[in-house]
């Protein structure tokens, strides 16, 4: 009886300790979609950091916003600036030239960003890496911290560490 009930107590603290790495730490994420390709593709199977919250430019994230999930990249964070030419086809972050030509790029875009913007304090600027099929912080406008779940860093199916 004695051992019986030690392995029941190790099976649940086993449970609750995964569930409380789970919820705070690490969880898994399936990506749906095309808009992180090449990066990662449709059936990717990524790792979510939920423990670190310091967010730089060129991370990719998982982001949770209207009760749908996200998987973008952080081009733009607190304090830069962001303007789009729709007449040339640019984007600028910073003045500088952040890419350019892309096939319907500024469809949708948020009217904020007809003009130079600066990123809000705890606000972010995303995008897919597939910038013609990603709706994203053009459409949307900035996200707030609050929205990201984590930081993706680490592809397992098929496994690859991503830059």
């Amino acid at each position: 009886m004695n051992k019986k009930h030690n392995k029941v107590i190790a099976i649940i603290s086993c449970i609750i300790i995964i569930l409380l790495i789970r919820q705070f730490i690490f969880t898994l994420y399936w990506v749906s979609g095309e808009s992180m390709e090449p990066t990662l593709s449709n059936l990717n199977l990524v790792l979510v950091n939920r423990f670190d919250r310091n967010f730089e430019v060129d991370e990719i994230v998982l982001l949770n916003r209207n009760g749908s999930s996200y998987i973008k990249r952080i081009v733009a964070v607190s304090g830069q600036s962001v303007v789009f030419n729709e007449e040339s086809s640019l984007f600028w972050i910073d003045n500088e030239r952040y890419f350019e030509s892309c096939f319907d790029c500024f469809h949708g875009l948020n009217e904020l960003f007809s003009n130079e913007v600066e990123v809000p304090e705890s606000s972010f600027f995303v995008i897919g890496d597939n910038f013609d099929n990603s709706i994203d912080s053009r459409v949307w406008g900035f996200i707030t911290e609050d929205e990201i779940v984590g930081r993706i860093r680490i592809k397992l199916w098929p496994f690859g560490i991503l830059d």
